[in-house]
């Protein structure tokens, strides 16, 4: 099955009775019967308590895991009826994916953590180079960009993180407490991030605990016991 995407914008995600349960005995269910409908250009907030299945949730989103039941497309692409490599293919299509722990590489510099998302990108050296030099700029650390990950503050690796990930160009932006390790000041301008993002067209999905990052959503939903509670 050829997985498509349609370059004009994201696709939509729809997600039918999803479940997803982990271990063979114990049977834990971190998601149970999930409906969900995310259009193109959305910014949706995902909200609940720890333990609810939020980050279960946006790992099926972008590809991470498998449903254990249930149907998810994005597009007209069904994912539970792609193999593997496919799966992998459409993720680095489609999907970009910040996370609370930055997983910068310390003894790199700027430039070079950016770069690494690139990596299997297939861009000539010098396209890279520019590509790189431009989204620092955007997350507005080009100042930064030859000193070594291992001497930004917390704000700073994040803004570095969201770069390495704007690099490739994603459709759809998934982000996993983005400002859980932040204090208010960084956990703004990260935000403001992230509506720039989201005004040039892309989607964007967060998981987040923290009310002010909730706010910057156009929509919230509660996930409580592996359920979605409110629209």
């Amino acid at each position: 099955m050829a997985v498509k995407r349609d370059r004009t914008g994201p696709p939509p995600l729809r997600l039918q009775g999803i479940e997803r349960i982990f271990g063979a005995q114990a049977r834990i269910r971190a998601l149970d019967g999930v409906d969900l409908e995310i259009d193109p250009g959305d910014y949706l907030a995902i909200t609940g308590r720890s333990g609810a299945g939020k980050s279960t949730l946006l790992n099926v989103l972008g590809l991470l895991e498998q449903p254990t039941a249930g149907r998810y497309t994005v597009g007209d692409t069904e994912v539970r009826a792609l193999r593997a490599r496919q799966v992998d293919r459409l993720r680095g299509e489609i999907f970009g994916l910040v996370f609370q722990s930055f997983h910068l590489l310390d003894h790199l510099s700027v430039a070079q953590n950016v770069e690494v998302g690139l990596t299997y990108a297939g861009l000539r050296r010098q396209e890279a180079l520019q590509r790189v030099e431009a989204v620092v700029e955007k997350v507005g650390l080009s100042h930064r960009l030859r000193e070594r990950a291992a001497t930004l503050s917390g704000g700073e690796r994040q803004r570095v993180a969201i770069a390495r990930t704007l690099a490739r160009s994603p459709a759809i932006l998934l982000a996993d407490e983005p400002t859980g390790n932040l204090d208010e000041s960084n956990a703004e301008a990260v935000l403001g991030l992230l509506d720039d993002v989201h005004a040039q067209g892309v989607t964007v999905i967060v998981v987040t605990h923290d009310e002010m990052t909730a706010e910057h959503a156009q929509r919230r939903i509660v996930v409580r016991d592996g359920r979605i509670e409110r629209l």
